[in-house]
């Protein structure tokens, strides 16, 4: 198990190493292979996705809300591009997918400002969490005919 505070923290990937890849570990014979199981932490970046001349902030808007709230009004970015609408069930959630004129097409789409308006939004505290990620291993040997 492994965990941390970061709302950022994941599990990333099953890797093969090789053995000369694997350092301070001790084997009781000879190595052939290692499996890694990785975990870390994405890059952090706002989330954007582009369609037209639209931008929609897809992922991080509680991060772009706290860094406006600390006078911050320029932040890095991940722009992922779209041609068409259709392209957006690869790439968006289905909140967007479900209904993609309201954030594209609509006259008056959801703004980040929206965020700051104190009509229609409420500021709450929560307790503090912490995010954990359990990595299960499972194996199975088997004898077949050579």
């Amino acid at each position: 198990m492994f965990r941390s505070v970061s709302n950022d923290f994941r599990f990333h990937d099953v890797a093969m190493l090789r053995p000369d890849q694997l350092s301070g570990y001790t084997s009781h014979g000879p190595v052939t292979g290692v499996v890694g199981l990785v975990v870390g932490f994405g890059s952090n970046f706002l989330s954007v996705i582009k369609v037209g001349k639209r931008l929609l902030l897809h992922n991080g808007c509680h991060r772009a809300c706290a860094l406006r709230a600390l006078g911050v009004t320029h932040a890095p970015c991940v722009i992922t591009p779209a041609a068409t609408l259709d392209e957006l069930e690869v790439i968006a959630k289905s909140s967007v997918v479900k209904d993609p004129d309201h954030y594209f097409r609509s006259h008056r789409p959801p703004l980040l400002q929206d965020s700051f308006d104190p009509e229609i939004r409420k500021s709450l505290i929560t307790d503090k969490l912490e995010r954990i990620i359990e990595v299960i291993h499972n194996s199975r040997e088997y004898m077949v005919p050579a």
